[in-house]
């Protein structure tokens, strides 16, 4: 069977017009926001009742894009994914197959394998994911209304879930903690910057550069796969600020422990 039909192809092209929506739908919420800062003339003609309602709204609005952009990854990348696994790499547009041109598709199956495709890779989202009201359309939400999100320690150490361990953090290629991380569009795994930059420096350029994350099925990493991983990036940090604030807290408890040694020997 050939998943590479219509419907893929057509929901391919479609990410663009998903995200633009989206991205659309917050800069209007920006908008509002901007009018509705405390003490400003609009919360003095309604009432701070009215405005609170209002203030809510543009929350959960802005809850529901970040939703909603998690979804479109998970879609697009299981459409990517169902694409690769038939035929061994990238679905481009340019392959063409005249043995898989001629075969029945049956679509049935094809939404059946997407359907769990998808939620297989809303599950990996949401894992490693922070939580939705630390992520930045909502704290520059937040930030525009005038209202403040915990505090800097906090923000620092906020984690979606406590599973998310440090080898998740490392880099494929290096096997520390990445740096200036960035993540292939296809498959969805990060490395390091300069790490995966030489990796396919060293492959000569070819399309033959393999992922080196074990199992991947991308063999055709190039530099137009990648993109920025800020969320990689945020989650780093955070690790890194967790381990300092437990590093502390251990001295603090062996400088405790020995002050009173010293003071039982007296």
């Amino acid at each position: 069977m050939s998943t590479n039909t219509p419907l893929l192809n057509g929901m391919l092209r479609k990410e663009k017009a998903f995200r633009d929506e989206i991205e659309w739908n917050q800069v209007n919420v920006m908008s509002f926001a901007s009018r509705m800062a405390p003490g400003g003339t609009l919360e003095q003609l309604l009432g701070d009742e009215h405005m609170q309602k209002y203030r809510q709204s543009l929350k959960e609005i802005t809850h529901e894009n970040v939703v909603n952009g998690r979804q479109v990854t998970a879609y697009m990348r299981a459409l990517q994914h169902l694409a690769h696994d038939h035929d061994g790499r990238p679905n481009d547009g340019h392959h063409n197959n005249n043995n898989n041109n001629n075969m029945v598709v049956d679509e049935d199956e094809v939404q059946a394998k997407l359907e769990t495709a998808v939620k297989n890779e809303r599950q990996k989202i949401d894992t490693n994911s922070i939580e939705i009201t630390q992520e930045t359309p909502y704290l520059e939400l937040c930030k525009e209304l005038g209202e403040r999100q915990g505090n800097d320690d906090d923000d620092e150490i906020a984690v979606v879930n406590n599973n998310m361990d440090e080898a998740a953090l490392k880099c494929p290629l290096t096997a520390v903690l990445m740096e200036d991380p960035v993540k292939n569009k296809f498959c969805g795994h990060s490395y390091s910057r300069e790490a995966i930059m030489n990796h396919i420096r060293f492959s000569g350029g070819r399309k033959k550069c393999v992922c080196p994350v074990a199992g991947c099925t991308n063999r055709t990493v190039d530099e137009s796969q990648l993109e920025e991983d800020k969320l990689t990036e945020t989650l780093v940090r955070r690790y890194k600020k967790r381990q300092q604030l437990s590093q502390k807290s251990q001295h603090s408890a062996l400088d405790l422990d020995e002050e009173e040694e010293d003071d039982d020997d007296e």
